[in-house]
């Protein structure tokens, strides 16, 4: 099942405290070559781009592909930006 996080979401769930200690490992575990961290992938159909940019820790077993769409025309059909959802499991 995706989760899909607000800013307040993540607000309540996290102190920056736990996001440092957890950005730290990750930049660990990519200095350390045990992740995944392919190349970011880019749609563009008309009127917009798509990027898709995945990521997998080995040694923690995070998995998450944040997404993130540009559309020149949204912010006429939006009441709100909704662009860089994360998307995590």
């Amino acid at each position: 099942m995706t989760l899909i996080l607000n800013r307040k979401d993540v607000m309540q769930v996290l102190d920056m405290k736990d996001c440092i200690n957890v950005v730290e490992k990750a930049f660990a575990e990519l200095s350390n070559g045990s992740a995944v961290l392919p190349l970011r992938t880019v749609i563009k159909p008309e009127g917009g781009v798509s990027l898709y940019m995945p990521a997998f820790l080995k040694e923690s077993g995070a998995l998450a592909c944040k997404v993130v769409t540009v559309y020149k025309n949204n912010p006429a059909h939006c009441s709100q930006d909704r662009r860089g959802k994360r998307r995590c499991h």
